[in-house]
């Protein structure tokens, strides 16, 4: 009978998709048992050296683009442009002193782009602009000793 050959593969293939369907779900099941609910989570948790190391070069290429913006255009703007991408660096790491390092150089960036803004006494503001570039230098020291550690 040919149709019964046809009719048993279809069966026999409904059956693999089934069996694979169960599999994804039992996997997608135990990720969230562990708190990991998309790829990003996934990937971090398997290889948190490479996410720390993006996490770092991201955070310099912030730095650099608020360098150059400074020399060109408002301060205030680029230290609040800059401490808005140090907000998206935070959350690419789970490195909790990494994270307090790039915090603190948020603060000062935010305490720097206000004393701008109010026109506060100079020396008030290049204190806060040194704060910047010590916050900076304090993430840039972790970020090498976690870069030596990995590779």
């Amino acid at each position: 009978m040919p149709g019964s050959t046809a009719r048993g593969r279809e069966v026999e293939e409904t059956g693999k998709v089934s069996g694979w369907l169960g599999v994804a779900a039992a996997v997608v099941g135990l990720l969230a048992f562990f708190g990991i609910t998309n790829v990003d989570e996934l990937q971090r948790k398997l290889n948190p050296d490479s996410t720390n190391a993006a996490a770092c070069k991201r955070a310099d290429q912030a730095y650099k683009s608020y360098q150059e913006v400074t020399i060109y255009s408002s301060k205030a703007g680029a230290a609040r442009a800059y401490a808005e991408e140090l907000r998206h660096v935070v959350s690419a790491t789970d490195n909790e002193e990494l994270q307090a390092a790039f915090r603190a150089n948020i603060t000062s960036s935010e305490l720097y782009a206000q004393a701008r803004d109010s026109e506060a006494p100079y020396l008030d503001r290049v204190k806060l602009g040194v704060k910047i570039i010590t916050d900076r230098g304090a993430w840039r020291s972790l970020c090498g000793e976690l870069e030596k550690e990995s590779g």
